[in-house]
């Protein structure tokens, strides 16, 4: 398995880099399998709502490293991600939230996951 591997888990997986070149932050295989399996075993257990294999989960998450370990946990747990970007803070209207909410209704989504 690429997260636990000795030769694999220590290595850079991601890094994530900001409009200036400079590293953000870094995850190692070990780091995302660790993340993942955290995230997975979080969905799968979860009480309110119940989520199983084959439901589908918002993540309303910025891009960035966090997006990576939802997405993979998502994918751990055998649950569809649905990637949507968080909404803007100077979009007026209530806008915004309405489209978020009609992704979730469309796809019939059971969750959201966000960092926000």
């Amino acid at each position: 398995h690429w997260g636990t591997h000795k030769v694999t888990q220590n290595k850079t997986l991601y890094t994530w880099i900001n409009e200036e070149g400079e590293v953000v932050c870094q995850r190692t295989y070990g780091e995302l399998h660790a993340n993942a399996s955290c995230i997975a075993q979080k969905l799968l257990t979860s009480q309110k709502p119940v989520i199983k294999p084959g439901d589908r989960v918002l993540l309303i998450h910025v891009p960035g490293l966090d997006f990576i370990d939802a997405f993979f946990g998502c994918l751990r747990a055998r649950v569809l991600p649905v990637p949507v970007l968080p909404p803007d803070p100077l979009q007026r209207g209530g806008q915004a939230l309405l489209k978020i909410e009609n992704i979730a209704k469309s796809c019939n989504a059971v969750a959201i996951l966000s960092t926000i």
